[in-house]
C-alpha cells in the first residue's frame, strides 16, 4: 500500500511541475560540394555542430558530401588529413604514424562558418577551402 502512495505522489508531482520528455531533435538532409584550392576535394570531413548537441561528422569523397544533421543553426568545421611519420618513435605501432590536418585553423578550431539547416530544404551548401 505504501508503494502505491509513493508512486501516486511522484506522478502527481510530475504533473504539477510539468515533467516533460525531451523532444527529439529533427534531422534534415544536407549535401554539397567542397573544393580544395579550386579542385574537388578527394577526401576529407565536414562537421556540423548544433549548440549543445553531439556533432554530426560527414565524409567528403570526390568533392561531395551528404547526410543528415540537426535542423537549425550549425557551426561548421573542415578537416583534410594526411599521414605523418612518428619522429624518433620506437616500439609497437611506431610505424603507423599519426594523422595531421593540413587545413589552416580558420577552417577548424577558429572556424566562423555556419549554415542554417531547414526542415524541408533545400540544404545544398558548397564550400571552397584553401590549403594556405
Amino acid at each position: 500500500m505504501d508503494f502505491r502512495r509513493f508512486v501516486c505522489a511522484v506522478l502527481a508531482l510530475c504533473l504539477i511541475l510539468g515533467c516533460k520528455e525531451r523532444k527529439a531533435l529533427q534531422l534534415a538532409k544536407v549535401s554539397g560540394a567542397v573544393t580544395l584550392d579550386g579542385q574537388p576535394l578527394a577526401e576529407g570531413v565536414i562537421v556540423f555542430t548544433k549548440f549543445g548537441e553531439i556533432p554530426k561528422e560527414l565524409p567528403i569523397l570526390k568533392g561531395r558530401y551528404e547526410g543528415k544533421v540537426y535542423v537549425g543553426s550549425n557551426h561548421l568545421q573542415f578537416a583534410v588529413y594526411r599521414k605523418q611519420k612518428q619522429k624518433a618513435a620506437s616500439g609497437p605501432g611506431a610505424d603507423q604514424g599519426s594523422l595531421e590536418n593540413i587545413l589552416p585553423s580558420r577552417y577548424n578550431q577558429e572556424s566562423m562558418e555556419s549554415r542554417e539547416v531547414t526542415e524541408k530544404g533545400p540544404n545544398e551548401f558548397d564550400f571552397a577551402v584553401q590549403s594556405k
